[in-house]
């Protein structure tokens, strides 16, 4: 009962009638099941027979147990109850600041015990699973394997718990991407339709296709739970999928070649300009730590998504009664600063997320400083351009340090000048997996 394949002595034994070559199956006359998995009614009739979260049917065998569908809900409101195999889980929607649109933060549930965020039950407590997994090295699932001698099947496997992936000693991750068929040392390879979590700390539901017959998703899909940890690593919560032969894929952390580009121009004026005086120039600087005393020099940095950015923005100016304002920053996927979609970090001198942005030093002095976790814009891996507008504030007349509040004032006739400073080479350009690379751009 544990395998569909093609061989016909075993699915006579099995009891199944292939019914096509592309491994659809029905179970025969005396047997029941969902034509993947057969039962002998004679050998089986309860429940004993199924695992943890099925229920037995006399027509169709183990059948998955829809808690979500029974009168009191195990989970509270504002989550959401999803159903999943042998299972149910509690995703609460992230932020809508979050990169990734298609993220969910998942909770889990130990007996009557809500898991913290980031943790699951594992033997009756809950843990970090990045602190408690298994090693899955098998080089026969690298995305160049091609070989079709030997095939494996991940429906053969007794999965349990959760698993961080290696090929060649070297950390390695599902791909993202659909990938021919008659790779990974399977039939159908076995890929995740989303990007991988961008944030450490939180667990995150993810699809898995399968490739076959020229479809990216010819078999049914199922679902996986994924977390990326603190040290920049993925590990998986993984489950057999649904038929033979289906393997899950493996590939390497690649990096991008970028190319160190710096740019000096003159700052670009907006309006709002309530007084007089030339042009001011400005540059902004990535830099190694919090305390903005050093920053990147000239060529490629690589920083796990999720770390946080030290930006630092310095208007080049002779008079010290004026200060440096942060009033708008955003970042686009164009050099573009009126480009229509705009994902803000600071708006009306003020972070959009507190948590995620926080401003170091806005109004004292001719410079500025903000700090930001570093994410993907739609979990898209694609270059990013920062931009920031900026006003000059006369200190002597005016309180120029903003105050985050429900509302914000402006002192009339406060602002001397104001401009926009932006990365005009992308800033941050992502490499295929968790690793980014990042330009260090100068403006």
């Amino acid at each position: 009962l544990s395998r569909v394949s093609t061989d016909t002595s075993e699915s006579q034994e099995r009891g199944d009638t292939f019914t096509s070559h592309a491994l659809s199956c029905i179970c025969k006359d005396g047997f029941v099941g969902d034509g993947l998995t057969c039962y002998d009614p004679k050998l089986c009739s309860d429940s004993s027979c199924c695992d943890r979260g099925y229920h037995w049917s006399s027509e169709k065998g183990c059948v998955d147990i829809d808690e979500c569908s029974l009168p009191n809900s195990p989970c509270t409101p504002p989550q959401i109850c999803h159903n999943t195999p042998g299972s149910y889980e509690c995703p609460e929607p992230s932020s809508k600041n979050r990169a990734a649109a298609s993220s969910q933060s998942v909770q889990f549930y130990c007996g009557n015990t809500v898991c913290p965020s980031g943790t699951d039950c594992i033997n009756s407590q809950c843990v970090d699973p990045c602190e408690n997994y298994a090693t899955l090295n098998d080089d026969w699932r690298s995305t160049n394997n091609t070989n079709t001698e030997v095939l494996h099947c991940d429906k053969d496997i007794n999965w349990k718990g959760w698993y961080r992936l290696f090929l060649n000693q070297t950390s390695a991750h599902i791909p993202e991407r659909c990938v021919e068929s008659n790779r990974c040392g399977t039939h159908a390879p076995l890929w995740i339709t989303q990007p991988h979590p961008t944030w450490s700390g939180e667990i995150v539901n993810r699809t898995v296709c399968n490739v076959w017959e020229g479809s990216c998703c010819h078999f049914r899909s199922h679902t996986i739970h994924v977390k990326l940890c603190h040290a920049n690593y993925y590990v998986y919560k993984l489950v057999k999928p649904y038929t033979c032969l289906l393997a899950y894929c493996q590939q390497v952390v690649s990096e991008r070649s970028l190319h160190y580009i710096i740019f000096f121009p003159f700052v670009r004026f907006t309006g709002g300009i309530s007084g007089s005086g030339p042009k001011a120039r400005a540059s902004m600087s990535l830099f190694r730590n919090s305390n903005y005393t050093e920053s990147y020099p000239p060529g490629q940095v690589f920083l796990p998504v999720g770390s946080p950015l030290y930006v630092g923005v310095s208007v080049e100016d002779t008079d010290p009664v004026l200060a440096a304002v942060l009033e708008d920053c955003y970042a686009t996927h164009s050099p573009n600063p009126d480009d229509p979609t705009q994902y803000p970090l600071i708006q009306n001198k003020c972070p959009t997320d507190p948590q995620k942005v926080s401003i170091v030093e806005s109004g004292s002095s001719l410079r500025a400083r903000f700090s930001a976790l570093l994410f993907l814009l739609q979990g898209e891996y694609r270059d990013i351009y920062l931009h920031c507008s900026l006003s000059l504030c006369n200190q002597r007349n005016y309180n120029c340090v903003p105050v985050s509040s429900t509302f914000h004032l402006s002192p009339p006739g406060g602002i001397k000048r104001k401009a926009t400073v932006s990365t005009l080479s992308p800033w941050l350009g992502f490499s295929d997996l968790e690793v980014m690379s990042i330009f260090h751009a100068i403006v």
